[in-house]
């Protein structure tokens, strides 16, 4: 499973950090390292700000699990 980069909708890489988890999951396919450490970058360098934005982003569209707001959270520290 490949990204389409950029990613035109990065606002919101941690929702498809999470489909990439989903998606692999249902398809029986591997997510890349390299891929979900695309993402990290894409939420690395933002300012702190519009990490927390991400954040929130992902709690109102994401279906939760994958601990993908708890990494984030730890990330932005």
């Amino acid at each position: 499973m490949l990204l389409l980069k950029p990613l035109v909708n990065w606002k919101y890489a941690l929702t498809t950090l999470e489909r990439m988890y989903r998606y692999s999951e249902e398809l029986n396919l591997e997510v890349p390292s390299e891929e979900v450490a695309h993402i990290w970058r894409v939420y690395g360098r933002q300012p702190p700000e519009e990490r927390e934005r991400m954040i929130e982003r992902y709690r109102r569209t994401g279906a939760g699990g994958y601990n993908i707001a708890e990494e984030a959270i730890c990330r932005s520290r």
